[in-house]
Order: C-alpha cells, then sequence, then structure tokens
C-alpha cells in the first residue's frame, strides 16, 4: 500500500488536511495550506498555529509535510489539539544530513521567492517568511518514533514502506495512525 492509499484509508468522519499543497483530491474536509490554493473548504493556515477549535475534527491528515516544517512537533501538537485522530506520512529525506537544515534545503531544492505557481496556486507564501517548500528535516527511525512518543496518543499503525526510488535510492516513507 502505498502512502497516498494509507492515508485514504486511516482517515474517518470530519477531516483536516493539514499541508493540502497539490494534490488534495485524496480526502474531502477542510484543507489547510501556507500557499492559496483554489480548493473547496480551503483555509490558509500554518501548522503551527491552527485557527480551529480543541477537538474540531475526528480526523487530521498531515500527508508528507514534516519534513517540511521549522517546528515539526509544535506542529504535531496542534493537530493533536484540534483532531481525535492523527494520520501522519513522513518522507524519509536522505541528502540533507540528520536533523534540520534550512539553507541546504533551500539550495537542494533550488527554493527562492520568485514566483512559483504551479497547478491550482493563487498566491505562494515567501520562502524568506517560513521556510516551506524545501525538505529541511532529515529524520531518522529514532527521532520519528521520539516525536510520536512525545505526542503521549495511542499508536494504531506505525510502519516504514519503500514507497520509490530516486536518484538509484530507495525512498521510504514512515505510515502513522494515531488516536487519543
Amino acid at each position: 500500500m502505498k502512502y497516498a492509499e494509507f492515508q485514504s484509508n486511516n482517515v474517518v468522519g470530519s477531516v483536516l488536511n493539514v499541508g493540502c499543497g497539490g494534490n488534495p483530491a485524496l480526502i474531502g474536509g477542510v484543507h489547510v495550506d501556507l500557499d492559496i490554493w483554489k480548493y473547496e473548504n480551503f483555509i490558509q493556515a500554518d501548522a503551527h498555529n491552527l485557527p480551529f477549535k480543541d477537538d474540531a475534527f475526528n480526523t487530521v491528515c498531515l500527508g508528507d509535510i514534516v519534513e517540511h516544517l521549522v517546528h515539526p512537533l509544535k506542529a504535531l501538537l496542534e493537530a493533536k489539539r484540534v483532531g481525535r485522530r492523527l494520520v501522519i506520512t513522513i518522507f524519509e529525506e536522505w541528502r540533507l544530513g540528520k536533523g534540520q537544515h534550512i539553507g541546504k534545503g533551500k539550495k537542494l531544492y533550488q527554493i527562492n521567492d520568485s514566483k512559483r505557481l504551479i497547478g491550482d496556486m493563487v498566491k505562494e507564501f515567501p520562502n524568506s517568511i517560513i521556510p516551506h517548500t524545501a525538505h529541511i528535516n532529515q529524520f531518522t527511525d529514532k527521532s520519528v518514533t521520539n516525536l510520536i512518543v512525545r505526542l503521549r496518543m495511542n499508536i494504531l499503525k506505525f510502519e516504514k514502506i519503500l514507497s520509490a526510488e530516486h536518484e538509484g535510492h530507495k525512498c521510504y516513507n514512515w505510515l502513522i495512525c494515531l488516536e487519543k
């Protein structure tokens, strides 16, 4: 099962899709991103500070966003605050070196503040304010486990799968489903 299928198979009830990016079609609900998109039920917001009441959603989906976040734990705690279930996929970046590397991530993905409108994007949030379009975190099995443990939620699923191959490197995703 690929990570996108994992997301759609594990969401229940009302859904908040955080970091929807260019493809929110896999799951319905409310879509949130820093960039502005032409999607039904779209709200521009920062994953670190979601504009919703506590337990507003049955499920919060964070599909391949955690590796982009400046403060991953803060964003995951915020997702936990607004949802009862978290469905998380995390891409295993391998080209940065363990930890967080904002500058390296921007260079690797050749990110600058020039206009980069794609698909249904209306306006891109400036990377100079919050770097968000590049992978800036390189997680390990241990660091992902530590993040999940710090959330203090029940683990329904936690596995790592081979999802693709890129530049001769095997690419993996962690698939995580948690509940309060």
